[in-house]
């Protein structure tokens, strides 16, 4: 079911222009199922003004699981869009009976800071690195340098 609603968003995201940007607002929800048994559903909002974006992704169980099993997810992540693609600045990940997570990247110092409750860790930045919710949406702006490099 997930499957079907990732190419779902890809073909929206992709069928107008492969080297177009994805509209500013594009908002998929989605089910967690197994078998005929409902377990979860979840949202999310991918904005964009060209120059930053911001990504909210929640999750919840419902039904039967949660009664079992409640669990819910909200990440949030923000950052710019540059010749690179994206380039996240923040993420945030609020869990149930978890300690709030976040990271903050420093694309100058290229450090980035992770906390997990009162734990704190800095490390080197990497070039192209994504958070959770920044991954699922990099396709949709790809490297510019890239496509020069492919049309030549």
């Amino acid at each position: 079911m997930i499957r079907r609603h990732a190419f779902l968003v890809v073909m929206l995201v992709c069928a107008p222009s492969f080297g177009a940007p994805p509209p500013q607002r594009v908002q998929m929800e989605f089910s967690v199922n197994s078998g005929t048994m409902h377990l979860g559903e979840g949202r999310d909002v991918l904005e964009h003004d060209g120059k930053r974006y911001s990504v909210i992704s929640e999750s919840k169980t419902v039904g039967l699981a949660s009664f079992f099993y409640k669990m819910n997810i909200r990440r949030e992540s923000r950052g710019l869009i540059s010749s690179q693609g994206l380039k996240p600045l923040h993420f945030e990940e609020d869990r149930s009976r978890k300690a709030k997570r976040s990271v903050d990247f420093d694309w100058d110092a290229k450090l980035v800071k992770l906390t997990d409750g009162d734990q704190v860790e800095t490390l080197p930045l990497p070039d192209n690195t994504f958070d959770q919710t920044t991954f699922t949406y990099a396709f949709a702006f790809p490297h510019r340098a890239k496509k020069l490099r492919r049309c030549i």
